[in-house]
């Protein structure tokens, strides 16, 4: 991800500063624009905003930590890009106040390959921005402050990046159905864009419900939609593709059903799967 970011940077026209732990990886960056750093508190030095995105926070701490680089953190701002824990978080977030600096984690919801696209989201939280360092971290996508805590960004990876995953996947197991049904892949690619506008309403539908705690099954019950996925499953699995996402939706379907919910609307699932959170919170 953090050759996406540099990319997306590079063709805005920001100057870059580029630091990596294996140097031929900056040579791509370099021919394009960016300077080089012969270490990581040289690059540090060079900008008034760090984004530093690496395997994982134990790396990161590596990095950050170095006395040399830790002491060319003060007075600047850093955003944390590294995928890790709420716990990883906010003990880089703790440290961070101790070195003087401004902290944001941010947050990445694409592929490298989208990265300053419109169809990328950037979301941060943390310190407020200045209006340069916003406008910089604007190239990268369409970008979200979610708060003062920077925790909440890593919380909200829990939710968006399963769904990007798992949305993909579910159309790559029905793509291998369409295949052998006799439906090229961009048949199958382009039915499936033309029922997004559907997807995209039973959300809207279910905030709605959830707001206004509406669950009547007046389109279609949990015991209807359970029925229904039982047979696309059947139907998926004779033409010898294992159904293995869509039966996990059946899995989910049955926690409402379990909750004595069966008559309900798909959307009470979030009451039941919160209840039962609240329930092993309580253990």
């Amino acid at each position: 991800m953090g050759s996406g970011i540099a990319r997306a940077l590079l063709s805005r026209h920001h100057k870059v500063t580029v630091w990596n732990r294996s140097r031929n990886k900056m040579t791509p960056f370099v021919q394009t624009g960016a300077t080089s750093a012969e270490n990581a508190a040289e690059a540090v030095k060079a900008s008034s905003l760090i984004i530093i995105c690496v395997s994982d926070f134990a790396a990161a701490r590596e990095v950050l930590e170095n006395p040399a680089t830790a002491a060319a953190l003060k007075g600047k701002t850093l955003i944390q890009m590294t995928i890790g824990s709420a716990e990883d978080m906010h003990r880089q977030h703790a440290w961070a106040r101790t070195q003087g600096c401004n902290f944001l984690a941010g947050l990445v919801v694409a592929y490298p390959r989208s990265v300053g696209q419109p169809n990328c989201l950037v979301v941060y939280g943390g310190d407020s921005l200045g209006t340069d360092h916003a406008r910089i971290l604007a190239s990268l996508g369409e970008s979200q402050y979610l708060g003062t805590d920077p925790v909440t960004v890593i919380k909200s990876s829990y939710a968006l990046g399963p769904m990007i995953i798992v949305a993909i996947g579910l159309f790559l197991e029905t793509a291998a159905v369409a295949l052998h049904s006799g439906l090229t892949i961009n048949q199958h690619y382009g039915l499936t864009r033309l029922i997004f506008d559907e997807i995209l309403e039973g959300m809207r539908d279910g905030v709605r419900r959830i707001g206004t705690r509406d669950f009547r099954g007046d389109q279609a019950t949990i015991d209807v939609t359970i029925a229904a996925m039982h047979d696309f499953c059947k139907s998926m699995e004779a033409t010898g593709v294992p159904a293995h996402l869509s039966r996990a939706m059946i899995e989910l379907l049955q926690v409402a059903k379990a909750a004595g919910h069966g008559d309900k609307d798909i959307a009470i699932l979030v009451e039941d799967l919160s209840r039962q959170a609240k329930k092993m919170t309580n253990c």
